[in-house]
């Protein structure tokens, strides 16, 4: 059997590495002649090959290492593939024209050096995490879970009330619109919009996790399946993918299929790729029914990325550089305004703008709607210093997550639903800018906190309970915990901490 594990762990990294970190790049080169105007391709295709290596390693190690996996898949598309595309055929982001040549190198290197000071931060912790803990875990309490549960059903039903049944099936400029229409003021909008779906797409995780708790104890499940597919129907009314943004739409369904049990079976890393080919093929053409008129050509794989706005997260990097160079820092300015965003602006007249707009301003371009990734946030705010300080936490913080996720979803506490819920809104909050994607992390981090209302501490399951939880197959879970069975004295007594 370990040699088993042994093997396909390495057909796996094999056939993903090739595919991601050889034959990729190397296509890329081949089908897109080289215009002139900058060498710097050859820093950013080195870049998407070291991100499709670690994305391979991630999905060949049948671990749940899904925030770290989000995060090397963002890196691979817009820091790698994308600009890669844009510089060689020099048709750069539609959303940020003129562009000097010049800046490319800088922008290629901030980019390699936020990766380099991103794999310091992961290797500080690794020895703690590896170690054997006692630490316990939060568990979910099923009251709050009905209290959430309503709460967001109430929400979801005021919303729609406010914009519109019909709406929600339309293109997303009719959503929009209906949505400034109902509501004055942009930062309400906002939020009500996350509490429409936020808390029940929180309360169905939580209620899966629940329901597979008491399976694993022996326990009738009562309910909690019916309710969680019930607020799971809410959500995707809410959060459809018509009238609903790609990135969100995407959180959710990872979310939904996450909360399947899918990140602690045999079916993981089939689950991975499956996430990496969407974002590679179908994510260009998820923007069908942006506009009434429905649209889903493609005149090309690597044609799609040359001049497409939606990659503009490279260029933005390079307008932060512009921008600090010729203005200077705003010293924090910008993460001020991310973290009062709840002040509405006519209140705060002088409340800053997203990261996005301010350089969209400074630029002088007509479409302000515009990305801005984290390493413009960094630069803006902070300078370099900033910047390489980000990446180091980052780093430090997303290896501490993906080790203590297999733990959680062993124990359903509620860093497993946090696991379900976080990494695909990670992408989000990569691209920016933050302060259009505050409003909903702030929701989601309260939704996940109130699961734990009233719960007590669970301590955490054995090593030998966790140690396979995601390779191959969860058969031998399953034999491992019949083998195990509490007496009805126990069984009781971890009823009342549920």
């Amino acid at each position: 059997m370990g040699i088993h594990k042994r093997l396909s762990k390495l057909i796996w990294l094999a056939e993903a590495a090739i595919l991601l970190a050889a034959v990729l790049p190397t296509l890329v080169i081949l089908n897109v002649p080289d215009n002139g105007r900058s060498s710097a391709w050859m820093l950013t295709i080195a870049i998407m090959a070291w991100s499709g290596l670690k994305l391979s390693l991630i999905i060949a190690s049948g671990k749940p290492r899904v925030f770290e996996f989000m995060f090397f898949l963002f890196v691979y598309i817009f820091m790698g593939l994308a600009p890669t595309v844009q510089i060689r055929s020099a048709s750069i982001a539609s959303t940020t024209k003129d562009m000097p040549a010049n800046i490319d190198w800088p922008t290629a290197l901030i980019v390699a050096l936020a990766l380099g000071v991103y794999e310091l931060g992961r290797l500080a912790p690794a020895r703690r995490i590896d170690a054997p803990t006692a630490r316990s875990q939060r568990a979910i309490n099923s009251r709050a879970l009905w209290v959430l549960f309503f709460i967001g059903l109430a929400a979801m039903l005021y919303y729609v009330q406010s914009v519109g049944l019909d709406v929600l099936l339309q293109d997303r400029h009719s959503r929009q619109a209906a949505r400034d229409s109902s509501f004055d003021d942009g930062s309400l909008a906002a939020i009500v919009a996350a509490m429409a779906w936020i808390p029940l797409m929180a309360s169905s995780g939580g209620f899966m996790l629940v329901r597979r708790r008491l399976r694993q104890q022996g326990e009738p499940t009562g309910p909690y399946g019916y309710v969680a597919l019930l607020a799971a129907v809410g959500v995707l009314l809410v959060v459809n993918p018509i009238s609903g943004a790609r990135y969100t739409s995407g959180t959710v369904l990872f979310a939904l299929l996450c909360s399947t049990g899918i990140l602690t079976s045999r079916w993981l890393r089939p689950f991975l790729a499956l996430i990496l080919a969407a974002f590679l093929f179908l994510f260009p053409i998820a923007d069908a029914f942006r506009r009434a008129s429905v649209d889903a050509s493609r005149s090309g794989f690597f044609a799609e990325y040359a001049g497409n706005g939606d990659y503009d997260a490279f260029w933005q990097i390079s307008n932060s550089l512009l921008f600090i160079e010729q203005q200077g820092i705003t010293w924090g300015n910008q993460a001020l305004g991310v973290l009062l965003f709840w002040i509405p602006r006519n209140i705060w007249p002088q409340k800053p703008t997203g990261t996005g707009v301010l350089l969209a301003q400074y630029r002088g371009y007509a479409f302000e709607n515009l990305s801005a990734p984290l390493w413009a946030e960094a630069l803006v705010n902070g300078g370099v210093v900033l910047m390489i300080l980000t990446f180091v936490g980052l780093g430090v913080l997303l290896v501490r997550l993906d080790g203590r996720l297999p733990r959680s979803l062993a124990s359903n506490s509620v860093l497993a639903l946090a696991g379900m819920i976080l990494p695909a809104y990670m992408i989000i909050l990569l691209r920016g800018s933050l302060l259009q994607a505050t409003g909903s992390l702030v929701v989601m981090l309260a939704s996940l906190v109130a699961t734990t209302i009233g719960g007590a501490r669970d301590s955490s399951p054995p090593e030998s309970e966790i140690a396979d939880i995601a390779i191959e197959s969860s058969a031998p879970l399953r034999r491992h915990r019949r083998a195990r069975q509490r007496t009805p004295k126990e069984r009781r007594m971890r009823l009342r901490k549920i």
